[in-house]
């Protein structure tokens, strides 16, 4: 079960600000030239964990988040693929993701009163 997070803490916060801060990354990973150990390195550091040298990810790789993906060992992550994980995304060992593929675990609340721009 995925928790839900309140959008009035201080855990949310903390959330928004690694968000900005990964969004960052992710511009490093996708606009510059990098070998697969400088790709796993950066998205460990996009992840919060470290990405095991059987993982592959080829560029390019997005995320609106990041801290809610986990990988496990000999994974494939094929180009242009997009990770929604606020809900978190988990890939076992041995999981294969084909290009341009996007994973979305979002989940919205239902009611319009309670989401994150709601007017009052």
């Amino acid at each position: 079960m995925v928790e839900k997070l309140d959008l009035n803490t201080p855990e949310y916060a903390q959330l928004e600000e690694r968000i900005q801060q990964n969004q960052l990354l992710v511009q490093e990973l996708n606009t510059q030239v990098h070998d697969a150990a400088a790709v796993r390195e950066l998205v460990s550091q996009i992840t919060g964990r470290p990405v095991d040298e059987s993982t592959e990810i080829r560029l390019p790789f997005y995320t609106d988040c990041g801290v809610r993906i986990h990988l496990g060992k000999r994974v494939f992550i094929n180009s242009n693929c997009m990770f929604t994980d606020l809900g978190t995304i988990t890939l076992e060992d041995d999981a294969l993701i084909g290009p341009n593929m996007t994973l979305a675990t979002v989940n919205h609340r239902r009611n319009p009163a309670e989401r994150r721009h709601a007017v009052t």
